[in-house]
């Protein structure tokens, strides 16, 4: 699909091409692949030739252990919408309510799709051990269950009991409304929608003096320690977005 094609639905006019097209030229340049894009090309294997012997080929080498590695689960189940779905959605949610300074709208999405993995999971991949032990007493968490059942969900990845209750106060009128069981309400996609846009309101906006500094965007959203190749990823993903958008309202004016 072409970057230059759009659908029309509510009046509302989004692009499709970024899940296919673009972002693959981003996640490319950061050693990703996004939405089906041609994964990275590997390096070919070499030849396999046996080492000449040395004058150390028999000596003995200390044993190396493996890493252990922490295995990863899906810790928020979430509803099963496909990529362009659950893009267009937010798209489209995001024009309505007035975001359309296009570096802002491109930058929204660009660290949506970055938080959700391009739009593939909705609900937090972790390990839940892991988990459960570093949120026990954060974000108004106050034990183990709370720090696995408020995990990061939606298109933000809405994280921590308080978070929880202020988008359930702010977008409700009732700080339960996301809470226990009904947490999971944060992963349908038009109330990620609307939580993602609260949030960014909320925390992002009034944080940054350019929507194009994508470092202080990723800050605002993930902390002051972000990582630094994680910001450089964003960076990538912004500039694809904000290519699109660009060249769809240059195309229109023509």
């Amino acid at each position: 699909m072409r970057a230059s094609e759009f659908i029309i639905e509510n009046d509302i006019e989004i692009a499709e091409g970024p899940i296919s097209n673009a972002l693959a030229a981003g996640a490319l340049a950061t050693g990703l692949t996004f939405g089906g894009a041609a994964a990275a090309k590997a390096p070919a294997p070499q030849p396999h030739t046996k080492p000449a012997p040395t004058a150390h080929a028999h000596a003995k080498t200390p044993a190396v252990r493996a890493p252990v590695v922490q295995p990863k689960q899906e810790l928020a189940p979430a509803p099963k919408v496909d990529q362009q779905t659950a893009y267009g959605t937010l798209y489209r949610y995001a024009l309505s309510v007035g975001m359309t300074n296009i570096h802002e709208l491109a930058q929204f999405i660009a660290q949506c799709a970055a938080e959700t993995g391009d739009f593939k999971h909705l609900g937090e991949i972790g390990n839940a051990a892991k988990r459960a032990h570093d949120y026990k007493n954060t974000l108004g968490n106050t034990s183990k269950k709370d720090a696995l059942n408020y995990v990061g969900r939606g298109y933000i990845q809405l994280t921590g009991k308080n978070n929880y209750q202020e988008a359930g106060q702010a977008l409700h009128g009732d700080p339960n409304y996301y809470l226990g069981q009904h947490a999971i309400r944060a992963t349908e996609p038009k109330e990620a929608a609307k939580i993602a846009v609260w949030f960014w309101r909320k925390n992002v906006a009034p944080r940054v003096k350019s929507f194009a500094d994508t470092d202080a965007v990723t800050r605002a959203i993930n902390g002051q320690h972000a990582h630094k190749a994680e910001i450089e990823k964003r960076k990538d993903m912004f500039a694809a977005y904000l290519d699109i958008i660009q060249n769809f309202y240059k195309n229109r004016k023509a």
